[in-house]
């Protein structure tokens, strides 16, 4: 037999065995899910045109196929002659139809997870056909099990858009659960035991002068829990659904994907403390760093050395440090602890652990040399316990009297560096390794963006390979006047060689932004573990707790005025605000803070899948988070999606969980006029000058500039 004659039979039965393994895999209804039931039209003999398939096409097949909504889907037999010719649906026939000729038909559908190999998944148009068709669907229990009600006057038909939650971002984000942190879901043994002391009223925090109230306790500890105990959570793209013969399976409305395995990502390692100002988020967040003194963040799995190879044999307190520096086990919080406890100090173990720094390499960047790609040098990223706080400039002198009112002012206290003036140069990298915290003024820690500039701001291509020196010579002698760039002359921002802990941005709902440069210092120069925004007011455009609405509501005021008993005053004037903004309204919530609010979260926070990850494309927040009826955008209503993200996101404790723990005084809301200062009338003057020539210059022919929405959402961007 002839070479090509043999490999032409090869062929044929390889294809004739792929071929075989489709057809099985298709007619298989385990591989599919059961979906729903179609009706077709009275007079549909099932026995008929079931009993004459063979011979028939698809189309025709389809055509005697007709649903009850033809007149409002004529194209529904194409888009079932489509949808069966690949292979994405199937069809079947209820128990006892054929004998009762019942116009009701089963529909499995092929989940997008499975039979990738023998189906194709890109084609639009059978997405277009799918689609259509789902609008057909009845998904009632009673159909799909055979059983024959008298009319099919009430089906109750697929949705095929994501379920809605009919609610403001204002209800959603006063109506969030409490803190409830679990130390039994932590799996890390030093934060189980941190959580453990926050929760236990008689345990004392080491540092901390000021006793923390009951919910301050749980929103610190369940702080912690979000940074120590990383769990899987459901994509937030996909929602659960149940199918017809309660099989649970899971479907994303924006790509009409059903699937049959759930995807998970890591939780964030971080979020948003959103207390109500005044309950004390400063003090939160000072339990949370001294509850976490001298833990060290993990090292990336990408960079995780093995064992150390030395030239000689060490000792064994030695091979004890480096193995706990490796495993990032906080052993000198253990040693200080059993110090303040005993009055034992362990100092030859703490000299042990100092020998050993606790850093990881990464490899150097690819450069290119003279036709030859070679790498460049390793860069050494040194493990730090202390925590980058980044305030407004104005609070920089409130969080220092809050250190120091509540935190010790000696050994068991925190260790606080503070770059407020734009003329102070950070330390070298040794000793920022001893500070606890290192708190910013935003303007002083913007200068940081000068990493990799020289006095000129100039700076060298990532990558590119230094020319040679072409610079003219001065006068007549041999002498370069050389104003090349120099390694030497760049400057190198000590932060970006550490990996931090934590780093928390006090008032950070201006971190929403990402052409700002504080943003891009977080992002390209901080690596940090734990990633937190403090805000009372995470995003704009009015998202706060109820109860500063009840603070500048004249009416609900009124209202808690008049009441007997303050108590009941407040929870009415609470309930009552809430009710007034409950219901979603498209106009106000497309453009908001429900958009400042996903900026948040992708930008600075990194919260999967909405950032950019390595080897994931980035997710647009506004394709999720809203109901839209159809495939553009339409805003009808926010999608189980956005509670899912936000609950999973913010830590807020609710107002009555809080005046369970403290009493309040009763709230007390009067008006009192000032009488202006010079400066005051001047300011106000100047201010009502400035909108006359705004509308002399308008000419009243436009709108004005300051009320124009259009020109006011160009300039927020």
């Amino acid at each position: 037999m002839a070479p090509h004659a043999l490999i032409a039979d090869e062929e044929e039965v390889s294809n004739w065995v792929t071929t075989n393994k489709t057809t099985h895999f298709l007619e298989d209804l385990e591989n599919y899910l059961p979906l729903g039931c179609l009706h077709l039209l009275e007079g549909a003999n099932l026995q008929k045109i079931f009993g004459n398939v063979s011979g028939r096409s698809l189309k025709e097949f389809a055509d005697s196929l007709v649903p009850v909504n033809h007149s409002k889907q004529p194209g529904i037999s194409t888009a079932l002659a489509k949808l069966l010719g690949a292979g994405w649906i199937r069809l079947s026939c209820p128990p006892g139809v054929l004998e009762t000729c019942t116009q009701v038909l089963r529909v499995h559908i092929l989940p997008h997870d499975v039979g990738r190999r023998y189906v194709k998944r890109e084609s639009k148009d059978l997405q277009n056909a799918l689609q259509q068709l789902l609008h057909e669907i009845d998904i009632s229990p009673s159909e799909w099990s055979g059983e024959c009600p008298e009319s099919y006057e009430d089906p109750i038909y697929f949705d095929p858009w994501a379920t809605a939650e009919d609610c403001s971002l204002f209800y959603l984000f006063n109506t969030l659960p409490s803190p409830a942190p679990r130390p039994d879901l932590v799996s890390d043994r030093f934060g189980r035991l941190a959580i453990k002391q926050l929760m236990d009223p008689e345990a004392t925090i080491y540092g901390l002068k000021t006793s923390l109230y009951p919910y301050q306790a749980r929103s610190a500890a369940m702080m912690i829990q979000r940074e120590t105990a990383v769990q899987l959570q459901l994509d937030p793209r996909i929602e659960p659904r149940t199918a017809p013969d309660g099989q649970k399976y899971y479907f994303d409305a924006r790509q009409c994907a059903f699937i049959r395995n759930a995807r998970y990502y890591d939780t964030n390692r971080g979020g948003i403390l959103a207390e109500t100002m005044g309950l004390g988020k400063t003090i939160i967040c000072l339990a949370v760093i001294l509850a976490t003194k001298h833990h060290l963040p993990q090292t990336p799995g990408a960079y995780v050395k093995g064992r150390t190879v030395r030239s000689e044999v060490a000792s064994l307190s030695s091979m004890a440090a480096a193995s706990l520096q490796r495993a990032s086990i906080p052993a000198r919080a253990f040693f200080s602890k059993y110090a303040a406890e005993t009055g034992q100090e362990m100092t030859q173990c703490l000299r042990a652990i100092e020998a050993e720094p606790a850093d990881y390499l990464i490899p150097g960047q690819p450069l290119r040399m003279k036709r030859q790609t070679g790498s460049g040098p390793p860069t050494r990223m040194r493990l730090s316990s202390g925590t980058i706080i980044v305030v407004p400039g104005n609070l920089v002198h409130q969080w220092k009297a809050e250190l120091e009112k509540h935190v010790n002012n000696d050994e068991t206290g925190l260790r606080t560096l503070i770059m407020d003036s734009g003329k102070q140069k950070l330390p070298s990298i040794d000793d920022l390794l001893t500070y606890d915290v290192v708190l910013f003024s935003r303007s002083r820690f913007e200068q940081e963006v000068r990493d990799g500039a020289d006095e000129k701001g100039r700076r060298r291509t990532t990558g590119a390979t230094p020319l040679s020196c072409q610079c003219p010579y001065i006068g007549a002698t041999r002498t370069p006047d050389c104003r090349c760039l120099k390694d030497e002359d760049l400057y190198q921002s000590p932060i970006k060689q550490l990996h931090w802990l934590r780093i928390i941005i006090d008032e950070g709902h201006e971190f929403s932004s990402s052409s700002s440069v504080a943003v891009t210092v977080a992002n390209t120069l901080v690596t940090a573990e734990r990633r937190w925004v403090v805000s009372g007011t995470p995003a704009r455009d009015r998202l706060f707790g109820v109860e500063m609405d009840l603070a500048v509501n004249d009416d609900l005021s009124m209202l808690q005025s008049l009441s007997v008993d303050d108590n009941e005053s407040v929870v009415s004037s609470r309930d009552m605000a809430l009710e007034q903004r409950r219901h979603f309204d498209g106009r106000e919530e497309a453009t908001g803070a429900a958009r400042s609010l996903g900026l948040l979260a992708s930008h600075f926070l990194k919260v999967k899948p909405w950032t950019e990850a390595s080897g994931e494309t980035r997710v647009e927040w506004d394709d999720y988070i809203f109901r839209h009826e159809d495939r553009r955008r339409t805003f009808s209503a926010f999608s189980s999606c956005l509670r899912r993200t936000m609950e999973g996101l913010i830590v807020k404790t609710q107002p009555d969980d809080v005046e369970r723990d403290i009493v309040l005084p009763p709230l007390e809301h009067r008006v009192v006029y000032l009488d202006p200062s010079f400066h005051d009338k001047a300011i106000y003057n100047l201010f009502v000058l400035f909108l006359t020539a705004n509308a002399v210059t308008s000419e009243r022919e436009d709108k004005d500039y300051l009320v124009r929405s259009e020109l006011k959402q160009r300039k927020t961007r």
